[in-house]
């Protein structure tokens, strides 16, 4: 796999009734590009009890992202550069709205 450190990250969390963000519970996506064709995809889930640190979601996240324990794959076209922009795009897309 290729190295960690140089990993992405997407947090992902709920915005009260006043658009703010909700200090607790939330998600962190670690991804990077594992192969020419293969974007992988690595969660660290904070519980609705605890108070979300990015910090801790990037730290999990990188470490299951590390390990293999992937939740998903995302299969890119082999023969295009993908911009970082598009890659967090393509993860955005399919966490938040199941494409």
């Amino acid at each position: 796999m290729n190295d960690p450190t140089k990993s992405s990250f997407l947090h992902i969390r709920e915005r009260s009734l006043r658009g703010d963000l909700a200090p607790r519970g939330g998600c962190t996506i670690a991804f990077a590009q594992i192969d020419p064709s293969t974007l992988a995809l690595a969660a660290a889930f904070c519980s609705d009890r605890d108070q979300f640190s990015k910090r801790i979601g990037r730290e999990i996240a990188r470490g299951r992202l590390s390990t293999g324990r992937w939740v998903e794959t995302i299969n890119l076209d082999p023969g295009r550069a993908y911009t970082g922009k598009e890659r967090r795009d393509l993860v955005y897309k399919r966490v938040v709205n199941g494409q």
